[in-house]
């Protein structure tokens, strides 16, 4: 069966929801498939075994639970509880030098899908290259947008709160519905320029007043999945300017539509425009908004592959 999810390619967050579904829907399904359409109304579309009812409670069965999630960190600190340790571990001279701007940050986590009586759990740990013994981020990776005491942990957490509370306000028949879900938060991942607010064009700064934001916590939850496993970190290679596949530089996200049906295995490379016949993709750019230690994706432009030999052609 065939099912689209309606997104705008150019919005990263949208662009990578629908990767992190087809992720989660290949879990149960290898033959699955999907492919980009650009007409007047642009979409995603899924073709699988699978029906949209069925992943769609598969999906916000797992994302509107913490507990789901299974985060190692919780893990940690409850083995500690348990064993009289302390929670608390002293910081070494370069983490107190610092001031403590980064939180403690979980090593993974982990959340489960469950779909025909089968069970998927994935791992999730994009947001850093290594971290210190006390668990704070020594090398972040591309990904990581947010900063001071913001976690993956912490935020993940609370949208699954907000996102728990949202499917009790609103009927959602598809997964297009789910990923236009939003509610007002003061933390976020960065994937989603519709929840940026630059001190420049309002005249105050929304994260320093802690103000709540609009947020579409499914997309960004699903955005998470697509950059651990489509967009890998950790392939840094000699000369490489960045770690993850689809950086060309640290503030510049280049990523592929593929606009014929294809596996999700095909899926992932073609994304980062390999693997198959490059006239058939279509590259879209997303530049990278900073402000202090936080930034933000732009919205995508349209832009053309690197050259082969070209300096600037993105590392795999």
């Amino acid at each position: 069966m065939k099912y689209d999810i309606q997104v705008n390619p150019y919005n990263p967050v949208e662009y990578l929801a629908c990767c992190g579904v087809l992720e989660i829907l290949a879990r149960f399904d290898s033959e699955a498939a999907s492919w980009w359409e650009l007409d007047a109304q642009p979409r995603c579309w899924l073709e699988s075994l699978i029906d949209e009812a069925s992943l769609l409670r598969c999906l916000t069965q797992t994302l509107k639970d913490w507990n789901a999630w299974q985060s190692s960190t919780n893990q940690t600190r409850e083995t500690e509880a348990q064993n009289g340790e302390s929670e608390e571990e002293p910081l070494d001279e370069a983490d107190d030098a610092n001031g403590g701007e980064e939180g403690n940050e979980g090593i993974l986590l982990s959340p489960s899908f469950y779909l025909n009586d089968r069970a998927v759990t994935l791992r999730l740990d994009w947001w850093y290259e290594t971290l210190t013994s006390q668990r704070k981020i020594k090398e972040k990776s591309a990904w990581k947008m947010y900063a001071g005491q913001q976690t993956a942990e912490k935020i993940t957490r609370d949208m699954t709160g907000e996102a728990a509370k949202l499917l009790q306000q609103h009927r959602v028949e598809s997964i297009s519905t789910l990923l236009k879900l939003s509610a007002g938060m003061t933390g976020r991942f960065g994937f989603d320029p519709r929840s940026s607010r630059n001190a420049l064009d309002t005249g105050f700064s929304a994260n320093d007043l802690n103000l709540p934001i609009a947020t579409y916590p499914f997309a960004e939850m699903l955005a998470g999945i697509a950059a651990q496993y489509f967009f890998p970190q950790r392939t840094r290679q000699g000369g490489g300017i960045t770690s993850a596949r689809g950086w060309v530089k640290d503030d510049a996200f280049l990523y592929g539509l593929w606009q014929t049906p294809l596996p999700v295995r095909l899926a992932r490379l073609a994304a980062t425009g390999v693997a198959i016949r490059q006239d058939t993709l279509v590259p879209l750019r997303a530049g990278r908004a900073k402000r202090d230690k936080y930034s933000n994706f732009k919205m995508a432009l349209a832009t053309i592959w690197p050259k082969p030999n070209s300096s600037k052609r993105p590392r795999q």
